[in-house]
């Protein structure tokens, strides 16, 4: 065991290494009946610190460790090295309501941010036992999110229990609400986190024949998390060693995203534990060494641009309305605006074309504009950004343009000249196709400031949503954590008032010995005293 420690070099001082460990503490064998006695944990605590030492990693991932004040422990017994508890949860056992074995975080810097959560049960299935612990942590100039994670109850490795099908089902579900935090956790605005850690015992191995179809590993390779084991031979990647009734097996694993190169595993195991610690070095500042480059992505499809006359500030608006017409954030809603504009651009065109037959000059209403032209006609709408009227023509126009609310001052009547005849009723086709087409682009330009409008709305009302979760989560971690200080403080004061009843007892134990001492003495006294009594008696 300390030949495989020692195997591994002093502590990364690159200023990109990181070194996390992940250790499973169930009790092995040797432990026997006596796994979880108080003494045993201290010579538990005792012998993996002294492991840890010589690996001195970066952060390290406890599963079925006792409680908070076994993490303190472990913080002390590492010394000289400087860790600090960042999250210890408190999971208790549906079946008998009592703390169950928990998850833990140590790690040498702070978190800004740090919870746990038990998995949660389904329609389907029951709750799978454990859960996990998660901790937001800067290190080497990047936010890493850490999941120490625990799929299992601590029964034996290897029973029949773990491998059927409901324990596959549960394990599976509890995988699924773990992919389902790191996806909401990738639309943090502040503190973004850019390296992804989860690390544990996932009671499961692709390794045994009835567990190979279990799909609890391959969801996370699915949201493109990389194994650490990825590639390596049985031999070099056992977690948990063959015993009597079970073979060599790999239980506990280190998926990462994001790490830059990963070196393979390191294992490391204790007499006093069932599981081999593992240890894992990556450099987050070089790329992957074993994974090829992604394929080319395929081109997409993007919309056909609007070109109406528009102000520059409008029409970069107008692109960056197009370009994130698709983004999955607001598609649908999108989409359903899109459709409504149109279906309404049409009517208005189908309406333009009625009026444009009539033998009257055509009247638009929608806008509050009445407009009468001859055919050449060329004038600017107020309210619409520079949209122009062709003005082929050969006559002048006869053009009236008023505004609701206006006054004389603010319209003009400009009269056709003697000599230019009489006016056409008319509008020829070249006018009409020109509304027509402009009425278009306006429409077109409309519904882009609207999708423009929506979208920052909805960015802001998504952003200040975020702001008031994480608030949420902070005040709930803290609420835990006085929780467990409050725990902590009620089982000294009860393991206090058993040492009373203990001291207790031992004093009256010796106060009844002291009596009976002194009930001795004054028989012993009494049995002297009638002897010489009778002695007396006989001289005479």
């Amino acid at each position: 065991m300390m030949g495989l420690a020692l195997l591994l070099p002093a502590a990364p001082s690159h200023a990109a290494l990181i070194r996390v460990t992940t250790w499973d503490l169930q009790p092995g064998a040797v432990a026997g009946t006596n796994g979880w006695s108080v003494q045993f944990q201290q010579n538990l605590v005792q012998e993996a610190a002294e492991s840890l030492k010589k690996l001195r990693p970066d952060v390290i991932m406890l599963q079925q460790v006792a409680d908070w004040e076994t993490c303190h422990q472990f913080v002390q017994a590492l010394q000289p090295e400087s860790y600090q508890v960042v999250i210890c949860s408190s999971f208790r056992d549906p079946r008998a309501n009592l703390l169950s074995r928990q998850v833990a975080i140590l790690s040498k810097a702070k978190a800004y941010l740090a919870w746990s959560e038990p998995w949660q049960n389904s329609s389907a299935s029951p709750a799978a036992p454990g859960g996990f612990a998660f901790a937001a942590i800067r290190l080497r100039n990047k936010n890493i999110g850490i999941f120490s994670v625990q799929f299992g109850d601590g029964a034996p490795a290897g029973a029949d229990d773990s491998r059927s099908a409901a324990a596959q089902q549960a394990r599976e579900q509890s995988a699924r609400q773990l992919v389902k935090q790191i996806d909401s956790l990738q639309d943090w605005k502040n503190n973004r986190l850019q390296t992804f850690i989860v690390a544990g015992d996932f009671d499961t191995t692709p390794d045994d024949a009835r567990l190979v179809h279990e799909k609890t590993l391959s969801l996370l390779e699915q949201l493109d998390f990389d194994n650490a084991f990825a590639g390596l031979p049985l031999e070099q990647r056992v977690t948990l060693p063959a015993a009597t009734r079970r073979p060599a097996a790999t239980l506990d694993y280190i998926f990462t995203r994001n790490a830059g190169r990963v070196d393979p595993p390191l294992m490391t195991p204790n007499a006093l534990c069932e599981h081999a610690a593992v240890t894992c070095e990556m450099d987050l500042a070089a790329p992957k060494a074993t994974t090829p480059p992604p394929p080319p992505l395929a081109a997409r499809a993007e919309l056909p641009p609007v070109q109406p006359s528009v102000s520059p500030t409008n029409r970069t608006l107008a692109t960056a309305a197009l370009a994130n017409a698709s983004t999955p954030a607001g598609s649908r809603q999108t989409l359903w605006w899109l459709a409504g504009f149109l279906a309404g651009g049409l009517a208005l065109l189908l309406l333009a074309r009625k009026l444009a037959r009539r033998s009257e000059l055509p009247a638009v209403t929608g806008t509050g504009l009445e407009l009468s032209a001859k055919t050449g006609a060329s004038a600017a709408i107020p309210g619409a950004d520079q949209i122009l009227f062709p003005a082929p023509s050969e006559r002048p126009p006869y053009v009236r343009i008023e505004m609701e609310g206006s006054t004389q001052t603010q319209s003009q009547t400009w009269h056709p000249r003697p000599e230019a005849g009489p006016v056409t009723p008319r509008m020829s086709g070249a006018v009409r196709e020109g509304v027509i087409a402009n009425l278009s682009r306006w429409l077109k330009q409309k519904a882009v400031q609207r999708l423009v409008s929506d979208r920052e709305r909805l960015l802001a009302t998504q952003q200040a949503a975020g702001l008031k979760v994480l608030a949420v989560d902070q005040r709930l971690a803290k609420i835990e954590h006085q929780i467990q200080q409050i725990n902590q403080e009620y089982e000294r004061r009860i393991d206090d008032l058993l040492k009373e009843l203990i001291a207790a007892k031992e004093e009256n134990r010796e106060l009844i010995r002291a009596k009976i001492a002194l009930v001795k003495a004054e028989m012993e006294k009494a049995r002297l005293k009638a002897g010489q009594h009778a002695r007396e008696h006989q001289q005479y």
